[in-house]
């Protein structure tokens, strides 16, 4: 006897396509791609192909931000990118180089610690690329995970400030003293006045902060 397949589950299929460029128009291979619902949730990663091009599928209906990152160049996001069934959203990306600058080394305060860090949203999922700031000192981005690597004295406490897009600010006193990982978790807000296409860049100098992964 056939079986009619479930037409209720490829329903709810949606997909979002493009591709990857710089401002003249040469394709990007290698380059990350993290779709994440506006309002937190489960991201998911692929990488472009050798002509530039990237695909999601699967996606349920919603309303998606699209990361676009590669080592060089600033992050492009693009918001409001709305999927419904059996539709495909096209998402290109003109990525633009990362701003060259003069790196001074910064040495932390003796004696000092490494600490891990994440930005959650409330539901415990990652938000990749927040912004992470030492306040008064130094500012960098989470990287697709939504972690981050900071160090910090061990005989002192200073404000560190998570905010993303959408999102609610927060401030929590960290210190080298606890080995713990750092959480910070932001409550979605809205994305009322929140730009169709944003780009986090500036210059990539170890200090502080770092990209997990980075530079010990």
């Amino acid at each position: 006897m056939l079986i009619a397949p479930n037409r209720a589950v490829f329903a709810q299929s949606a997909t979002i396509a493009g591709v990857v460029s710089d401002r003249r128009g040469y394709v990007f291979s290698g380059v990350t791609v993290t779709t994440t619902p506006e309002s937190g949730g489960l991201s998911r990663h692929t990488r472009t192909n050798s002509a530039g091009t990237f695909r999601f599928e699967g996606l349920p209906d919603g309303t998606y931000r699209v990361d676009f990152e590669l080592r060089g160049f600033e992050v492009v996001r693009r918001n409001h990118v709305r999927v419904r069934r059996d539709t495909e959203a096209k998402v290109d990306a003109a990525l633009p180089f990362r701003a060259l600058c003069e790196c001074i080394t910064v040495e932390p305060p003796s004696p000092w610690a490494q600490r891990v860090g994440q930005v959650i949203d409330k539901t415990g999922y990652p938000l990749p690329h927040a912004r992470v700031e030492l306040v008064g000192r130094q500012s960098a981005y989470t990287d697709s995970e939504g972690r981050f690597l900071i160090r910090v004295p061990v005989n002192e406490t200073w404000p560190l400030t998570a905010t993303d897009t959408g999102f609610r600010a927060v401030t929590q006193q960290v210190s080298g003293a606890d080995a713990a990982s750092v959480v910070l978790s932001l409550e979605y807000v809205a994305a009322t006045g929140v730009p169709d296409l944003e780009h986090f860049g500036g210059c990539e100098c170890d200090g502080y902060l770092l990209p997990y992964g980075g530079s010990p």
